[in-house]
């Protein structure tokens, strides 16, 4: 009966290890990650372990690790114990006990697997990040290098302008405490003058040093206080150097006005070239003209032709006279409008290239149309420059003349005021002479004074008649030179009008000449709008074969988004033919395993059945032997014997009616009594009931 239970147990645990292969195959590698950490963890305990003998030569004691390790594998092995009953259980009520195994072992293998994955990506961020601050630090020292290199220049460009700076401090400082003389004095008057646009803090204020101490400002020499008396001369030194500005601009405008008279030649030039350019296309458009006229003749004559043909084919005696016959006339008449027609076609090819020719003509003209009108606004731009010019002479002229009148004036009260020292000192001499003479009276001295006065008075008269002369001279003299100027100017400026109205007219030709192209214009008109025609009806066959060709291309497009749908559907169905041959190709496997296992049961049965034939045979030997022996004792009742017989029925025989039935029935009943294990149950429980 053990053997029996044996098989049975055997029987049922292979069946649970063909169900559940495929979990083990897919807890494998979650165990043996499992057992790789705990050996790790083992080794540090035992290593930890070791360390603490050596070093403190105690007994042994576990291990923080080891402990860890216990208490986590504490509850483990209560969950094992815990599992293997339920197990027990599981597996006499007929349930499968790997299930929940199985889940709790793939969601810690999938949390691992998950964990695994966020640290290489963490890695891959460090590693990222790494990279990033590595390039930042590189452009970060680069930028301090060349801070530093700027740094450097900038301390050097310092000091230089700090050098400077103290050298000219110093010039200026002693320009300011040295003794001038007047020419120095007027030279920097001119200096003054030259450089009247430099700032206000060159002259006043030097610069601070780079300590931050101020400099000290340049004192304006005092020479002006103390010297009150050349305040005249400085004062014609002024006028004399706006009168040499004066004439230097007077040259200036005489340089632009050469320039514009320059200029004014370079456009007569211009227009010259215009007009024979102007000719020559004049010229072209009479020869188109000749030739256009001579077409004209032709196609005159062509429909000449034409006309007295048909008068021709409405004779009917006369042209049976002349040709004789009538195939001549009709190859006569077929070759005459050959002809017609091959001449209608080397006048419509000649008409097209007049026409092309017209329009080049035409865009030419244009063009030189565009060329004079910005001739003439250049020519009124010079205008208005020359009289602005003119305007700018005349002012300057005025300016000349009131600077020479105050420049003569100034002479005069310089002249004045030295008489009036001459004669101040003369007056102080003679009343010294007086003092010293006493002889003469009052009366006499006061009349020699005046006579002195007046023969002062005379010569000074004198002198200013002189130099009013002289100033009439040189304003006649500037009157001069500003009529030549004029002059010159009108010149120029009729010179302008002149060539102005030459291109006035020559415009105006044009326009009668546009005019005139216009009408022919309007004669190729009529041709352009049979072009037209055929035009329109070209574009409405390109519209019909436009329309074509998109019903085409919307159909293409069509048939490539159903081609681009059927490559897709294509590929998830090869995606789930892969799917489809992985899974087949599995339960190909699963069911060589099944098979191997069926095998390996099915041999385990044959060598069960023939140990339980041999046992058989043995106990079958053994009721002979048994036999003998009783028919030797012979028993005197016969209930006794009939009783030992019962009792050997009912021991012997089930036992050998359920082990052959066992033996023989073992791989067809096993799938009958895992589906219905209540039927299992009682058959135990009959063979228990038959053994006792």
């Amino acid at each position: 009966m053990k053997s029996i239970k044996a098989i049975f147990r055997r029987g049922q645990n292979v069946r649970l290890d063909g169900q559940n292969l495929d979990n083990l195959s897919r807890t494998s590698s979650v165990t043996n990650l499992e057992e790789q950490q705990l050996q790790l963890q083992q080794q540090q305990a035992q290593q930890q372990y070791q360390l603490q003998q050596n070093q403190k030569g105690t007994k042994p004691r576990k291990s923080l690790s080891k402990e860890r390790i216990d208490k986590t594998n504490e509850p483990n092995r209560r969950n094992d114990k815990k599992n293997s009953a339920r197990n027990n259980n599981k597996i006499e009520s007929g349930e499968s006990p790997y299930l929940s195994i199985d889940s709790l072992q793939e969601e810690e293998f999938m949390q691992l697997r998950k964990q695994l994955q966020e640290m290489a990506q963490e890695k891959t961020n460090l590693a990222l990040q790494l990279g990033e601050q590595k390039g930042q630090l590189n452009i970060l020292q680069k930028e301090i290098q060349k801070l530093k290199s700027f740094q450097e220049e900038s301390n050097i460009q310092l000091e230089h302008l700090t050098a400077e700076n103290t050298l000219l401090r110093n010039r200026l400082r002693d320009v300011a405490h040295s003794p001038l003389s007047d020419t120095e004095k007027q030279q920097l008057l001119d200096c003054h003058r030259h450089h009247s646009s430099a700032p206000a803090s060159i002259a006043t204020n030097l610069l601070e040093d780079d300590n931050g101490v101020d400099a000290t400002p340049c004192t304006t020499p005092d020479w002006d206080k103390y010297s009150s008396g050349n305040v005249s001369e400085v004062s014609v030194a002024c006028l004399q150097d706006k009168i040499h500005q004066m004439q230097e601009t007077h040259y200036s405008t005489n340089e632009e006005l050469q320039a514009t008279l320059q200029e004014l030649t370079d456009l007569q030039r211009q227009l010259i070239e215009l007009q024979q350019e102007n000719e020559r296309l004049n010229e072209e458009k009479t020869l188109m003209f000749d030739s256009l006229c001579r077409q004209t003749e032709r196609l005159n004559d062509s429909r000449s032709e034409v006309e007295s043909l048909k008068q021709l084919l409405y004779q009917e005696k006369g042209e049976s006279d002349q040709y004789g016959s009538i195939a001549e006339r009709e190859q006569k008449l077929v070759d005459l409008l050959k002809a017609a027609q091959e001449e209608r076609e080397n006048l419509m090819v000649k008409l097209e290239q007049i026409t092309s020719e017209l329009q080049e003509t035409k865009a030419a003209l244009l063009d030189k149309e565009n060329m004079i009108q910005q001739m003439n606004e250049r020519i009124k731009t010079l205008e208005y420059t020359l009289d602005a010019r003119y305007a700018e002479h005349k002012q300057l002229d005025q300016e000349l003349m009131q600077a020479r009148d105050q420049c003569n004036g100034k002479q005069i009260e310089i002249n004045r005021l030295t008489d009036l020292l001459d004669n101040a000192k003369t007056k102080i001499n003679e009343l010294e002479q007086d003092r010293t003479m006493s002889d003469k009276s009052e009366l006499d001295e006061l009349l020699d004074n005046a006579r002195k006065e007046k023969h002062l008075l005379e010569s000074e008269v004198a002198h200013l008649k002189e130099q009013l002369a002289i100033g009439k001279n040189e304003i006649e003299k500037l009157k001069e030179q500003v009529s030549i100027l004029q002059e010159e100017v009108m010149v120029t400026r009729n010179n302008a009008k002149s060539t102005q109205s030459d291109l006035e007219y020559k415009c105006e030709k044009l326009i009668k000449e546009k005019s005139a192209l216009g009408d022919q214009l309007q004669e190729f008109q009529e041709t352009l709008n049979e072009l037209q025609v055929q035009n329109q009806c070209q574009l409405e066959d390109k519209r019909q074969l436009s329309a074509v060709l998109s019903e085409t291309q919307r159909n293409l497009n069509e048939t490539e988004r159903k081609s681009l749908n059927l490559e897709r559907e294509l590929e998830e169905l090869k995606k789930l033919r892969a799917e489809e041959n992985e899974e087949w190709e599995k339960f190909q496997s699963d069911l060589l395993t099944s098979v191997r296992v069926a095998n390996d049961f099915k041999t385990e049965a044959q060598q069960e059945l023939q140990r339980m034939i041999m046992e058989n045979k043995t106990y079958r030997d053994r009721e002979r032997q048994l036999r003998a022996e009783i028919e030797k004792l012979k028993v005197p009742s016969i209930n006794r014997a009939s009783m030992t017989s019962r009792e050997f029925y009912f021991r012997v025989l089930p036992a050998s009616n359920v082990n052959l039935f066992d033996a023989s029935s073992v791989g067809v009943t096993d799938s009958f009594l895992d589906l219905f294990p209540a039927r299992r149950r009682r058959l135990q429980i009959s063979g228990q009931k038959h053994f006792r």
